[in-house]
């Protein structure tokens, strides 16, 4: 996965977290990030973003919380749709915290291992090979949820078009 490629899913991450005051003070330093990016990129990131920018933060806070928190339809945990509470979404979790691991990130233990943002931000910096293997087994769950995001005409739904697209090599 190409420098640019690495730069879209690592922007992506951060513009999937809850959008708290760390968040929204950093949107301009993203924006910079975004610079160069192909159009077909840059232009529904920096419409995103410039939506996080106007919002205001209660409202992006309960939206983001109504959006993701009550449906796996919308989850942002990838293998809480497949596996709901069972235990075989253990053994994910640790496939995934183990190829963290291997490929050198530092993992939050705060936060479970297949949160999208912390995949996005491992898919970011990892080697080609963990990252493709890592796609492999997850890239449904992302096209379900763009898919779902889409049909709700939720404005995250950019973002997850964008990650949808460059984990396809569409960009």
């Amino acid at each position: 996965m190409d420098q640019s490629k690495k730069r879209i899913l690592y922007i992506c991450s951060r513009l999937l977290l809850y959008p708290n005051s760390s968040l929204l003070s950093s949107l301009n330093e993203l924006k910079v990030q975004g610079i160069g990016l192909p159009e077909q990129v840059s232009r529904p990131l920096m419409d995103f973003i410039d939506y996080l920018i106007v919002s205001d933060p209660i409202d992006l806070q309960e939206s983001y919380v109504r959006t993701f928190d009550f449906s796996k339809d919308y989850s942002l945990y990838l293998t809480y749709a497949s596996f709901g509470t069972r235990m075989e979404r253990g053994s994910e979790l640790i496939t995934l915290k183990y190829l963290y691991t291997k490929s050198g990130i530092i993992f939050n233990e705060k936060e479970l291992p297949d949160y999208l943002p912390t995949f996005l931000k491992f898919l970011s910096v990892a080697r080609d090979e963990d990252a493709n293997l890592a796609l492999k087994r997850y890239s449904k769950q992302i096209a379900e949820l763009a898919m779902n995001l889409e049909k709700a005409r939720s404005p995250y739904s950019k973002v997850l078009k964008v990650i949808e697209e460059t984990i396809r090599g569409e960009i």
